[in-house]
């Protein structure tokens, strides 16, 4: 496993070991995860045919971005926070993104990808950067759907922060839930610009979140006191993120491939259709395929939260879907997807064309067919029955 963030210097570990397997004539292959620094960069990468199926002279590779691991552990743990406020039918979210790094990136494209909720709640993402319209095209750029998905807007931020949250956090447009995320600022200076923002803020409820790698010094005391600081919460601990199940996806990936497997259950059952490319086997399966599962299972706490049982990802206990909550969340399910098919570079067409990236259903909720709708209400509808499978598994059943 290399975590170098210089790429040559992982490339030249490759090709050691590559010379040292030949000489020793090695013929059992070794696993070698490299840690590619740019996020976008590694999505591509991982797709690419180039390196399918990841065999190179005895060695698979995979690769994989701390950033993005960091970004889907953060909004994994949002549902937890926030279950009260996700089962409210109206509720809304604005997320205030202070800098922009590559770790700011992640976390916008996640938020893109899960933060779709009833559809009579709002989303709303703000980022300010010392360069808005650069870091703006430099993001739509590589995502071309984005400014498609929710409301998206980039302004000015000098490192004035009062300045900031005068013009930005503290104007109420609606009732929401309000959520500021600090980039890692170059003088290392994060925590104290978050209980400086605290200070000049003693009466407002939003929650404030601070990078905090290492979990150490300060920080570490002021988390052992979190009830002091309700509003000042950490995210980012590389320690959350860099075991053998994050860096494998082991444990990221036991959701997405239970729900794959509910898939070709379906299709056994001639109750769904999709491309010859979806229907094999997990290992099979295409990287953008996987990613395209994942994606799904990263949603799945959001919606258990505005179902009121969040609680039955961890511990199973049997549920039931509302009758009243299917349509609404079927709505919210074909919304998500359509954000996870528009980030990965697809667009409408009136057929499918997977070399193209077109798909037919990239349209509203109300312009899609019968058949079309009853696939994300059926979704929704086997949750019960996924979990049960999930745990299950898990359980050794």
């Amino acid at each position: 496993i290399s975590f170098f963030s210089d790429e040559q210097v992982s490339i030249a570990i490759l090709q050691s070991l590559h010379a040292l397997l030949h000489k020793k004539r090695v013929h059992n292959p070794l696993d070698c995860y490299i840690h590619l620094g740019n996020a976008r960069v590694t999505q591509l990468v991982q797709q690419s045919a180039l390196f399918h199926p990841g065999k190179a002279g005895g060695l698979r590779l995979h690769f994989f971005n701390l950033q993005q691991m960091l970004a889907r552990q953060f909004f994994h743990q949002l549902p937890h926070s926030y279950s009260a406020e996700l089962a409210e039918e109206k509720t809304g979210f604005c997320l205030f993104f202070l800098g922009w790094d590559e770790l700011t990136k992640a976390l916008l494209l996640q938020a893109l990808q899960v933060l779709h909720l009833h559809p009579a709640g709002r989303v709303r993402l703000v980022v300010g950067a010392a360069n808005p319209q650069r870091a703006q095209q430099d993001f739509l750029q590589s995502y071309l759907g984005a400014a498609t998905i929710l409301a998206l807007s980039f302004h000015p931020y000098q490192g004035n922060h009062r300045d900031f949250l005068r013009e930005h956090v503290l104007q109420r447009d609606a009732p929401s839930t309000r959520l500021l995320l600090l980039g890692k600022e170059e003088d290392g200076g994060g925590l104290g610009t978050a209980l400086d923002i605290l200070h000049a803020t003693p009466a407002e409820d939003f929650v404030l979140y601070t990078r905090n790698e290492h979990n150490k010094g300060l920080a570490a005391l002021l988390q052992l006191r979190q009830e002091a600081h309700p509003r000042l919460r950490f995210y980012g601990s590389l320690a959350q993120v860099c075991t053998m199940e994050m860096i494998t996806q082991t444990r990221q990936d036991r959701l997405a491939r239970a729900m794959h497997a509910d898939y070709l259950l379906q299709l056994r059952q001639a109750a769904a259709s999709e491309s010859s490319v979806y229907q094999t086997a997990w290992e099979e399966l295409p990287e953008d395929a996987r990613d395209a599962n994942r994606a799904q299972a990263d949603h799945l706490p959001f919606k258990l939260a505005q179902l009121g049982c969040l609680d039955a990802l961890q511990h199973y206990r049997d549920i039931a879907v509302p009758a009243e909550m299917v349509e609404a969340l079927a709505q919210t399910e074909h919304e998500r997807w359509m954000a996870q098919r528009r980030l990965a570079g697809w667009s409408y067409g009136p057929s499918r064309d997977n070399l193209r990236r077109l798909h037919p259903s990239l349209v509203p909720w109300e312009q899609l067919s019968d058949g079309e709708q009853q696939k994300d209400r059926d979704t929704i509808l086997r949750i019960p029955m996924l979990l049960r499978t999930l745990h299950g598994e898990v359980n050794g059943d």
